[in-house]
């Protein structure tokens, strides 16, 4: 721990682990989000393209 660089090396650990919880965070709030408009869209009767391809 003598090394003269370590406080930009915690500093760096600690900014990549932030930038990839926000990450994390914000795509699983978007995909959450995203569900939520597809069931509205569903309840509503409004149908995926992809389901007419089936039937």
């Amino acid at each position: 721990m003598d090394d003269p660089n370590i406080g930009f090396v915690i500093a760096s650990y600690a900014v990549a682990v932030t930038v990839l919880t926000a990450l994390i965070i914000a795509n699983v709030v978007s995909y959450r989000i995203e569900k939520r408009t597809i069931a509205r869209f569903e309840e509503a009767g409004i149908r995926r393209r992809s389901d007419s391809a089936k039937t």
